[in-house]
């Protein structure tokens, strides 16, 4: 097979293309944080991930607010954590955290068009168990 110039582009191309979609090494002690099933310390996972990611993003992830409800204004904690993402690298950290296995195509379009991802779940329930199970191979 002849090695063309038009041929060797395409190949240096396809390659740097390649290398700036690869996912950063994940420290794993902030994986085991995020794979925990704990609340707290799955949002603390995300949090230490946020400061250092190589990633062009902001992450900000919260355990949820707590809402109220009736007339005795009886306290009632979010069992959801939300995730919001913006920045160029938004769909690379969507793809790297395995979120895009969570999400229709036609969503994971739009992330890549907007540059922004929000995401909640509940740590019992079966987004969760699915991120887990992504995530965790």
């Amino acid at each position: 097979m002849k090695l063309t110039a038009e041929k060797l582009k395409q190949l240096i191309k396809e390659e740097l293309e390649s290398m700036q979609e690869a996912c950063p090494e994940l420290d794993p002690g902030i994986k085991k944080l995020i794979l925990s099933g704990n609340k707290e310390e799955i949002v603390q996972g995300f949090e230490l991930l946020s400061t250092i990611t190589e990633l062009d993003i902001k992450l900000d992830v919260h355990g949820g607010r707590s809402k109220y409800y009736g007339q005795d204004r009886k306290e009632i904690p979010d069992p959801r954590i939300h995730i919001e993402v913006t920045g160029p690298d938004t769909a690379r950290f969507v793809k790297c955290m395995h979120f895009d296995k969570l999400i229709s195509s036609k969503r994971l379009a739009g992330v890549e068009e907007n540059k922004q991802f929000k995401f909640s779940f509940n740590t019992s329930g079966m987004r969760y168990s699915h991120f887990a199970k992504s995530f965790g191979e």
